[in-house]
């Protein structure tokens, strides 16, 4: 393979082609690198209502400012409030209404337990629940 001079040409112009891409690539992405920092900044920079410092000292410190040195300081009061609970208030103001016994009697079926098909040990007492409950009649 010989070199010749239209090759030595061309091979030098395809060289400063990808040179002159080289630089226009890397433009390229020191502007989307620009871009992306801007948008980082936007979205997770400080934030655009801050108050300057030099404000913040005259908000807060008018009352201090303002304050006679001289005076002292009141001295502060606890209050405390304990509110005693009364017992057995709901058995008084419902001792009027009528009390309704409904007992259930369970069938041998209900006694046998589901796993084993056994008799189940539970004495009645252990098997009795109580229940309370208001029925709330509307006025018509």
């Amino acid at each position: 393979m010989s070199l010749t001079i239209e090759t030595l040409e061309e091979y030098r112009q395809c060289c400063e082609r990808q040179a002159q891409k080289i630089i226009d690539l890397e433009a390229q992405l020191q502007w989307l690198k620009e871009q992306f920092c801007l948008a980082q900044h936007r979205q997770f920079g400080a934030s655009s209502e801050k108050t300057p410092a030099e404000q913040r000292a005259l908000l807060f410190n008018e009352a201090e400012a303002l304050a006679d040195p001289i005076v002292p300081e009141p001295t502060m009061e606890t209050i405390t409030l304990k509110r005693r609970k009364f017992q057995g208030q709901r058995e008084a103001r419902f001792k009027h209404l009528p009390v309704e016994t409904v007992t259930h009697v369970l069938t041998d079926d209900d006694l046998a337990c589901e796993h084993c098909g056994g008799e189940r040990y539970a004495l009645p007492e252990e098997m009795a629940e109580v229940r309370e409950e208001l029925e709330i009649v509307p006025h018509t």
